[in-house]
C-alpha cells in the first residue's frame, strides 16, 4: 500500500504539469484515423524480420554525428584520427583521448567545441575501460579545461552530467546545481532530467522528488526521460511494485511507455534475478507491440551476469532475433562483462555471435577483442590459455593464440607469452610466417625495431623462418636506415637467413626503383636464387625507368662471386636461370607494344653477355607473333643460339568520313527546329526558286512544322501526298505520334487515328531517336488522360504497343491518371496492377498512394504496397509509404512504418527529402520527419537538425530554432561547429541571447617552431593561451631550414631532400605541411616516384599530405596509368579517407590505361559483388562500404576507353541493385546517355528512377556542354522530369546544360524557349544557373535581343544547393 501511495504522490504530482506535456496529439486528420486505427493495419510481409536493426547504439556517435569540427588545428587532428578508429572499430581507446589531451596541452587553449567533443568522449565511447578509470579521465580533462579557462556552458556541464551517468558514477546533485548557480549558468530542461536520474541510479527517491518540485516551479516539461528514470529508481530500491506503478501514472499521464521504458524495468526484475517477471514482462511488450530489440535484451543480460545469476542470462540468450547489429552490441556488452570480473559469462556472450562472412566466403576470425581485454584485465594466464583453446577448437578463432602472444606483448605480460609460445608450437599446421605478420606489425608500433627483432626472436623460438615477403613488407620498413652489413648483422641475431635478408634488401630498393643499391647488395651477398619477389619487383622497377642498362648489371652482378668453381658452361646455365624468368616478367606486365619495352632490355642483356633459355625465347615468339620486328627476332636468336621466323605488323585503314545534310537545306532544317514558321517557308521558297527539289525527309520536317502551329490541312496534306506518291515510305514513328498528338489536341480524333494507322513496327528505328519517341507515345496519351477519356486513353495504348515501343513506366503513366481524373480508385488500381504483372513496372505509384491515403482507402492501399515490394523491394516500397503518409499529414502512420523490423535508414534518400522539405518552406513535415526518426539506426541526425535549422531561419522562428540545440542535447546529438556557428549569428542577428560560446572555423595551424615564425604569430594570434616558440636553436640549424623552406619554394626537388635528410639527422622535425609541399613540387617535376616515396613515409608515420596537395598526387598517378603506386598508398588509407579522396574513382581512372587489367579489375569486382550479394541480409556498415568502394565516376573511364567490359559492368550494377546499391546503375545511366545509346539508357532510368539515392548526372551535363548536344539535354531532361523524386532544383541543373548548348550553337531563340519551357515546367528562375543566365543575357545583348527576366541575385538564392551537379 505505502509503494503505491508513493506513486499517487507522484501523480498529483504530475497532474499539475500536464499543460507542460507535448502529448502530439496530432491533427484533426490523425485523430480520424486513430478512430478507425483497424482499417489502417498495413500488413508488411516480413522478408526483413531476420534482418532487425537496433535503433540505437554506441556507434551513433561515430556514425551519425562527426566527432570532428571543420577546422584543421592541431587538436582537430588528434580527434580525427580517433574518429578515423571509431568509424574502423565502432570506438575509440584511451589512448586516442590521451593524445587528444597532451595536443591540448602543447597548444594551451581548446575551443569550446573541441572541449565538449572531449567530454563526450570519457563515457560509453570506451567500454574497454572501467567506468571509475573513465570518470577519473574526465574529471582530469575538466580541472584542465577550468585550468586553460576554457568558456563552458550549460552544453558542457549537461555532457559531464551525462558521462557520469554512463559511468555510474556517485554525487550530490543538489551539490552540483549549486555549482552551476556559483558559476552563473542557467540549467536547462535536459540539466535536471539527468540530475534527477543521477538520484534515481543511486535508488534515492526523495532526492529525485527535490529534482522534480523545481521542475514544477520552472514550469519545465515532463516527459518519458524523467518517468524512465523513476522507474529505475524505484527498481534500485527494490520497490518494484512501485517501479511498475509509475508505469501505470505515465499512461494515466497520456504518455506512451516505450521499450526504453520496459528495458529499465526488465533490468531492475533481473538486478534480483526475477525470471517469472521478466517473461511476463517480455510477453507483455509483445501484445502491446513494443519491440525490444537485442540491445535492449542485452542489457538486460548484462544486469543479470553481474548480479551473479546465470539462469537469467541463459534465458536472454534463448531469446536474441540475432538481427543485424547484434555482433556490435555484443561487443560492446562483452567489455563491460570483462571489466566486471564476468569472463565466463562475456565468452557465452561472444559464443553466440553471429559468424562473419569474408568476401571470399572464409568465416572471419571471432574474438580478438575479448582476448585483448580479458589480458589487459589480468585475466589469469590459465584462464587465457583456456579461451584461446575453446576458441580454436571451436573454429572461431583458428588465431587466437598468435592475437593472445601479440597482445601479452603489448601489455608486457611475460608470464602469459611464455605460455603461450609452448603453445602455439603444438600446432605445427599454423606454424608459417604469415601467421606472425599481426603480430611484428603490433610490435613495431609498441617498440620500433627493438619490437620487431623481439618478435622475430620469438618466431626462431619455435623454429618459424621468416620469408622474403615477411622480411620486405613487415620487418624492413621499421628498421633503421643501416648500411648492408649493420642490417645483416641486426636480423643475423634474430636468426633470419642471409638470402632472405639479402633478396629482401633488394626488393626493397627495387620498389624505390633504386638500381644501384639493390646492386650493391647483390655484390656483396652471393646468392642463387630464382625467387617470384625479385622477379616481379625488377621487373616493375624496369618498366618504370627503362634503365635496362642497370637491371642487366643487376643480374649480372649475381654471378660474380659463386662459392665454388665452375666451368664457363655452368655460368651461361646460370645466367639464363636467372635472366629468362626476369625477361619473361617483364615482357607479361609490359603495355602493348610489348616489344617496344622489351628490346632494349634484350641489347643490354646481350651486352653483358646474358643468355635467355629457349623456352622464354619461344614464350615471346608465340605472345609477340603480330609485334615482331628482324632487329628483335635477330636478338632472340643471338641470345638462344635459335632461329626465329618474323611477322609483319598489320596496319588498319582508317574509316571515311560521312557527309551530312545539302547546305542548301541547312538553314531550313534549323529554322524548322526553332519552329520559325514563317522564316522557313521563306527559306522553302527561295530554295525552289534555285530549282531545288524537296526531299521527302524535308516534307516530313515541313510537315511537323505545320502541326506544331495548327495549321492541320497543311499537315495532313503534306502527309496524304508523301503516301500517295511512296506508298512504301517510312516515316518515323516520332512524326507520326508528334502529328496525331496535334490533331487530338484540336480535337481531330479521326484524323488522329488515320495517322496513326501507318505506324509500324520498324527494327530499323535509331536508338538515339528512342527516349523522344517514347515522349511522343506519352504525349500522345497524356492527351487523352487530360481529358478523362478512358476508351480514348486505352486505343492509344493500343497503338503503342503495336509499334514496339517498351512499355515504361512513363508510357503507361496516363492509364492512370485518366482514372484519377475522374476520381476512379479502382479503375486506376486495376490499371496500376495490370501494368505490374505484365510490364513489372510501377506507374504514377507516388500520386496514386497519396490520393488512396486521403481518402482512407487501406485495402487498396494494401494492394499497392503488395504490387510494389515485388518490382520495387520492401525496403524501397515502405520508405515510399513513410513518405506519402508525411505528406499526407499522417504522422503516426509514418512512425508506424519506420518501426517495421529491418527497416534500415537510407541516408541519401532521407536527405534528399529534408532539402525539398526546407525549399518548399514546408516546415511541419521536417519537424515531423525527424521527430520520427529519432529512434531510427544509422539516421544523421546532425544533418537533419542542420536542415530544420535553414527552414527555422528562413522562417524567422527564434524559439524554434533556439529549442533544436537543447532537443539536440536531450537526445545527445552533438551539434557541429558549423550548426553552432550558424545559430550563434542567426540569434545575433535578431538581437536574441546566445546560450554558447560560438565557435570560430580556426584555419590550418602549423605547431610553432623557430622555423616558421609567420605560422607561429598566426597561432598566437588564434589562440591567446597557446605556448610561444622557443628561441634557443642554433642559428646554423635555422639557415637550413630556411634553404629547405627555399628549395622548395624555387622548385627544387633535389635540393630539398638533400637538407630534408641532413634537417632530420639534426633531430629536427620535416612538418606534414613542409612534406606536401615537397609532394607538390616532386610531382610538377615529374618525379612521381620521389612523390611516392614521401607520400609513404608520411602514412607510414601515421601522417598523411593535406588534401588539395594528396588529390593533386593521386590524380597524376591516374594520369599516367600508374594504378600499382595507387594501390600501395591505398594500403595504408582508411576507408574515410579513400571517400574524401576519392580513391576508387582515382584507381579505376588509372586502371582504365591498361585494357589487361581492366579486364581483371571488373572481374574482381563481379565476383566481390556476386559473393556479397549472395550472403545476405548485409547490415549497414557493409552497405556503406559497397557503396564507397565502388567507383562511380572511374567506371565511365572505364566503359570509355574499354566498351568490351560493358556486358560485366551491367551485371554488377544488377547484383549491386539486389542489395538496394543504386550507384552501379547511375553511373551506367550516365555512360549509356553520353554514348547515345538511349535505349538501354531508357532501360536503365527504370530501374533508377525509383532509387532511395540522389541521381547524379553531372557528367551527362559536362558532355551536354562539351558537344553542345541539343538532343541530349532535351532527352536528359525528359527523363528527369518523370522521376518522381527528382526535385525543381535538379531539374534546373539540366535545364541550364540545355540553355548553354543552345547558346553555344547561338541558337538563342532556342536557348530563351528553353528557358521558358524551364519556367513553365515548374523549375524556378532561381534554380537555374546564375552563369548560364548571365552568359545568355549577354549573348542576347550582343545581337539586340531582348533578354525577358531579371536574373536574382546570389541572396535570393534557395539555401540548400542541388546535390546532383
Amino acid at each position: 500500500m505505502a509503494s503505491l501511495l508513493r506513486s499517487g504522490k507522484f501523480f498529483r504530482l504530475f497532474s499539475n504539469l500536464t499543460r507542460n506535456f507535448d502529448l502530439n496529439n496530432g491533427s484533426k486528420n490523425e485523430s480520424l484515423v486513430r478512430a478507425r486505427r483497424g482499417e489502417w493495419e498495413i500488413t508488411i510481409h516480413r522478408s526483413l524480420s531476420a534482418a532487425q536493426l537496433p535503433l540505437k547504439n554506441l556507434s551513433d556517435t561515430t556514425v551519425q554525428q562527426p566527432l570532428i569540427s571543420t577546422d584543421h588545428g592541431v587538436v582537430d587532428r588528434a580527434i580525427e584520427k580517433a574518429e578515423s578508429d571509431a568509424k574502423k572499430v565502432g570506438r575509440i581507446t584511451k589512448d586516442d583521448i590521451l593524445n587528444i589531451i597532451e595536443k591540448i596541452k602543447q597548444q594551451k587553449t581548446a575551443s569550446t567545441t573541441q572541449s565538449l567533443l572531449l567530454i563526450r568522449c570519457c563515457g560509453s565511447l570506451v567500454p574497454e575501460e572501467p567506468p571509475a578509470s573513465r570518470t577519473k579521465l574526465v574529471q582530469e580533462v575538466w580541472k584542465m579545461l577550468q585550468g586553460y579557462n576554457v568558456s563552458l556552458d550549460v552544453s558542457h556541464y549537461n555532457a559531464l552530467l551525462r558521462v557520469y551517468l554512463e559511468n555510474e558514477h556517485s554525487f550530490n546533485p543538489m551539490k552540483f546545481l549549486q555549482k552551476l548557480e556559483e558559476q552563473n549558468i542557467i540549467p536547462n530542461r535536459v540539466t535536471y532530467q539527468r540530475l534527477l536520474s543521477a538520484y534515481c541510479q543511486k535508488g534515492d527517491i526523495d532526492g529525485a522528488s527535490q529534482i522534480l518540485e523545481i521542475m514544477k516551479s520552472k514550469d519545465l516539461p515532463i516527459g518519458e526521460l524523467v518517468f524512465n528514470s523513476l522507474v529505475m529508481g524505484h527498481a534500485n530500491t527494490g520497490d518494484l511494485e512501485s517501479a511498475r506503478g509509475v508505469i501505470k501514472v505515465m499512461t494515466q499521464a497520456g504518455l506512451e511507455p516505450d521499450s526504453d521504458t520496459y528495458r529499465t524495468l526488465l533490468c531492475g526484475y533481473a538486478k534480483h534475478g526475477l525470471l517469472q517477471e521478466i517473461s511476463s514482462t517480455i510477453n507483455e511488450c509483445k501484445n502491446k507491440e513494443i519491440i525490444l530489440h537485442d540491445r535492449d535484451l542485452l542489457e538486460v543480460l548484462y544486469i543479470a551476469a553481474i548480479h551473479n545469476h546465470p539462469t537469467v542470462v541463459d534465458n536472454m540468450l534463448n531469446l536474441m532475433n540475432k538481427s543485424s547489429g547484434y555482433n556490435q552490441d555484443c561487443f560492446n556488452i562483452i567489455l563491460r562483462l570483462v571489466n566486471h570480473q564476468q569472463e565466463d559469462q562475456a565468452f557465452r556472450v561472444l559464443q553466440s555471435m553471429k559468424p562473419v562472412q569474408l568476401a571470399d566466403g572464409q568465416i572471419s576470425a571471432t574474438g580478438n577483442f575479448f582476448i585483448r581485454q580479458i589480458i589487459k584485465s589480468n585475466c589469469p594466464p590459465e584462464k587465457v590459455i583456456s579461451f584461446c583453446q575453446q576458441l580454436v577448437d571451436s573454429g572461431l578463432n583458428n588465431r587466437a593464440f598468435f592475437k593472445a602472444l601479440e597482445m601479452s606483448n603489448a601489455f608486457r605480460k611475460p608470464e602469459i607469452s611464455n605460455l603461450l609460445l609452448k603453445e602455439i608450437q603444438k600446432q605445427k599446421e599454423l606454424l608459417r610466417p604469415q601467421a606472425f605478420w599481426p603480430l611484428l606489425t603490433a610490435q613495431s608500433k609498441v617498440g620500433g625495431e627493438k619490437g620487431v627483432l623481439d618478435a622475430l626472436r620469438q618466431m626462431a623460438a619455435i623454429q618459424v623462418t621468416p620469408n622474403v615477403d615477411t622480411i620486405s613488407q613487415r620487418v624492413l620498413p621499421y628498421m633503421a636506415n643501416d648500411n648492408v652489413e649493420t642490417l645483416l648483422r641486426k636480423l643475423r641475431s634474430a636468426e633470419v637467413p642471409p638470402s632472405v635478408v639479402a633478396i629482401s634488401l633488394m626488393v626493397q630498393s627495387l620498389n624505390r626503383h633504386d638500381f644501384a643499391s639493390a646492386i650493391d647488395v647483390a655484390s656483396k651477398i652471393y646468392l642463387r636464387f630464382d625467387n617470384i619477389q625479385f622477379r616481379q619487383a625488377a621487373a616493375d622497377a624496369y618498366l618504370k625507368t627503362r634503365d635496362a642498362s642497370s637491371l642487366a648489371k643487376l643480374l649480372k652482378s649475381t654471378l660474380r662471386q659463386p662459392q665454388t668453381p665452375e666451368t664457363e658452361n655452368d655460368r651461361k646455365d646460370q645466367a639464363a636461370e636467372l635472366a629468362g624468368p626476369v625477361l619473361k616478367e617483364v615482357f607479361d606486365r609490359a603495355t602493348k607494344p610489348k616489344l617496344e619495352a622489351v628490346e632494349p632490355l634484350l641489347k643490354a642483356m646481350h651486352e653483358n653477355g646474358l643468355g635467355v633459355p629457349n623456352s622464354v625465347v619461344q614464350y615471346i615468339q608465340e605472345q609477340a607473333a603480330d609485334e615482331m620486328t628482324e632487329s628483335v627476332a635477330q636478338l632472340l636468336v643471338e641470345l638462344s643460339s635459335g632461329t626465329l621466323i618474323p611477322t609483319d605488323l598489320i596496319a588498319y585503314p582508317s574509316s571515311p568520313n560521312r557527309q551530312n545534310f545539302f547546305k542548301g537545306a541547312q538553314k531550313f532544317v534549323e529554322l524548322a527546329k526553332e519552329h520559325n514558321l514563317t522564316e522557313a517557308l521563306n527559306e522553302k521558297k527561295l530554295l525552289e526558286s534555285r530549282n531545288f527539289v524537296f526531299t521527302e525527309g524535308l516534307n516530313i520536317v515541313l510537315m511537323d512544322l505545320y502541326a506544331h502551329h495548327e495549321r492541320f490541312d497543311e499537315a495532313l496534306g503534306i502527309f496524304t501526298a508523301l503516301y500517295s506518291k511512296n506508298p512504301d515510305i517510312v516515316v518515323t514513328p516520332i512524326k507520326l505520334f508528334s502529328l496525331a498528338t496535334s490533331l487530338l489536341k484540336g480535337d481531330r480524333v479521326d484524323d488522329a487515328f488515320k495517322v496513326l494507322e501507318r505506324v509500324k513496327p520498324s527494327s530499323e528505328t535509331s536508338e538515339q531517336n528512342l527516349r523522344n519517341l517514347e515522349m511522343s507515345g506519352w504525349r500522345l496519351m497524356n492527351v487523352a488522360a487530360s481529358k478523362g477519356d478512358v476508351e480514348l486513353t486505352r486505343k492509344l495504348f493500343e497503338v503503342i504497343e503495336k509499334s514496339g515501343l517498351k512499355i515504361t513506366g512513363m508510357l503507361a503513366g496516363p492509364l492512370i491518371k485518366v482514372h484519377l481524373s475522374r476520381d476512379d480508385f479502382e479503375g486506376a488500381l486495376k490499371s496500376f496492377l495490370q501494368c505490374v504483372e505484365t510490364y513489372r513496372i510501377t506507374p504514377l505509384k507516388s500520386t496514386l498512394t497519396t490520393r488512396l491515403i486521403e481518402s482512407e482507402d487501406a485495402q487498396r492501399l494494401q494492394q499497392i504496397m503488395d504490387a510494389s515490394i515485388k518490382i520495387h523491394g520492401e525496403m524501397n516500397s515502405l520508405y515510399d509509404l513513410v513518405f506519402a503518409f508525411l505528406e499526407c499529414g499522417r504522422v503516426r502512420q509514418a512512425k508506424k512504418v519506420l518501426e517495421t523490423p529491418g527497416l534500415r535508414a537510407r541516408g541519401p534518400r532521407i536527405e534528399t527529402v529534408c532539402k525539398r522539405y526546407v525549399d518548399e518552406k514546408r516546415i511541419t513535415e521536417l519537424e515531423n520527419l525527424i521527430k520520427i526518426t529519432k529512434d531510427v539506426y544509422g539516421v544523421d541526425r546532425n544533418m537533419m537538425y542542420t536542415y530544420m535549422l535553414s527552414a527555422c531561419m528562413n522562417a524567422k522562428d527564434v524559439t524554434r530554432a533556439t529549442g533544436l540545440w537543447t532537443q539536440m542535447q536531450e537526445e545527445d546529438v552533438q551539434p557541429s561547429p558549423e550548426f553552432l556557428q550558424k545559430l550563434g549569428r542567426f540569434l545575433e542577428e535578431q538581437n536574441e541571447p546566445v546560450p554558447f560560446t560560438i565557435p570560430e572555423v580556426v584555419e590550418n595551424v602549423a605547431v610553432p617552431s623557430a622555423s616558421n615564425s609567420i605560422a607561429s604569430s598566426s597561432s598566437a594570434k588564434k589562440s591567446p593561451g597557446a605556448s610561444k616558440p622557443k628561441k634557443d636553436i642554433s642559428e646554423s640549424k635555422s639557415f637550413k631550414k630556411g634553404e629547405f623552406l627555399t628549395a622548395i619554394k624555387n622548385g627544387d626537388i633535389n635540393a630539398a631532400l638533400e637538407l630534408k635528410k641532413e634537417l632530420e639527422s639534426q633531430g629536427d622535425n620535416i612538418s606534414v605541411r613542409q612534406i606536401s609541399d615537397m609532394v607538390e613540387v616532386a610531382v610538377k617535376a615529374g618525379r612521381l616516384d620521389v612523390a611516392t616515396q614521401l607520400v609513404l613515409e608520411l602514412e607510414k608515420s601515421g601522417g598523411y599530405p593535406v588534401p588539395r596537395i594528396f588529390r593533386f598526387y593521386m590524380k597524376a598517378l591516374a594520369s599516367v596509368g600508374d594504378h600499382q603506386s595507387i594501390r600501395t598508398v591505398g594500403e595504408y588509407l582508411s576507408p574515410e579517407r579513400k571517400s574524401l579522396l576519392s580513391y576508387e574513382n582515382v584507381l579505376a581512372s588509372a586502371i582504365a590505361q591498361d585494357p589487361a587489367a581492366t579486364t581483371a579489375y571488373v572481374d574482381t569486382l563481379l565476383n566481390d559483388i556476386k559473393t556479397k550479394s549472395g550472403n545476405t541480409p548485409l547490415d549497414e556498415e557493409q552497405l556503406k562500404a559497397l557503396r564507397l568502394t565502388f567507383p562511380r565516376g572511374g567506371i565511365l573511364g572505364i566503359l570509355e576507353k574499354n566498351p568490351n567490359v560493358l556486358p560485366k559492368c551491367q551485371e554488377i550494377a544488377s547484383e549491386y541493385v539486389k542489395l538496394g546499391v543504386y550507384g552501379p546503375v547511375n553511373s551506367l545511366w550516365c555512360y549509356h546517355l553520353n554514348s547515345g545509346n538511349l535505349t538501354e539508357a531508357q532501360s536503365t532510368w527504370e530501374t533508377l528512377k525509383s532509387s532511395p539515392i540522389a541521381i547524379g548526372f553531372q557528367p551527362v551535363c559536362r558532355h551536354i556542354r562539351q558537344h553542345q548536344d541539343v538532343a541530349l539535354a532535351e532527352t536528359l531532361v525528359n527523363m528527369l522530369v518523370s522521376g518522381s523524386s527528382v526535385k525543381p532544383s535538379a531539374l534546373g541543373i539540366a535545364y541550364s546544360a540545355w540553355i548553354d548548348a543552345h547558346r553555344s550553337k547561338n541558337e538563342l531563340d532556342a536557348a530563351i524557349a528553353t528557358l521558358d519551357k524551364a519556367l513553365s515546367g515548374g523549375v524556378e528562375l532561381s534554380l537555374l544557373n546564375e552563369s548560364t543566365l548571365s552568359a545568355l543575357k549577354t549573348e542576347c545583348e550582343k545581337v539586340g535581343k531582348s533578354f525577358p527576366y531579371s536574373i536574382p541575385k546570389p541572396s535570393e538564392k534557395p539555401v540548400t544547393q542541388p546535390q546532383s551537379e
